[in-house]
């Protein structure tokens, strides 16, 4: 781990629901995942959310791609189409907590030598820049 991560950190990254990642990332550096209920439901409205906007597009291409193909395959008929959206949810459930932990790490690496006034003001940004 690069620092200590400090309880402001947290809180001006993560906004509302802070205390919910707090008690989930916990101080483990191993934290890769946790059962996560917005993940499941919202499935990439979660992601943008969390302003995890390129794993989002990716999650969304991903069944369309798969879809496009599935109507030209003679499997159409016996594949249900949105069996690839809940599995994308079922994923980012499993492990989108330790995504968006691993974002918020990379981002604090990135930031590391800047002034906690500055870092509070990039990470409170709803679009935080690339990674």
């Amino acid at each position: 781990m690069i620092q200590e991560i400090e309880s402001w950190q947290i809180d001006a990254f993560v906004g509302e629901n802070s205390k919910y990642y707090k008690r989930k990332w916990g101080d483990s550096e191993n934290f890769n995942g946790g059962w996560n209920w917005a993940a499941l439901f919202l499935g990439i409205s979660w992601l943008a959310y969390r302003k995890m906007y390129r794993i989002a597009v990716i999650a969304f291409l991903i069944p369309v791609t798969i879809n496009i193909i599935l109507i030209f395959s003679p499997f159409h008929a016996t594949i249900k189409s949105g069996i690839w959206t809940e599995a994308i949810g079922l994923i980012f459930a499993i492990w989108g907590n330790g995504i968006y932990r691993k974002k918020f790490i990379n981002l604090l690496e990135k930031f590391k030598d800047m002034k906690n006034s500055e870092q509070k003001k990039i990470l409170s940004q709803k679009v935080v820049p690339a990674i």
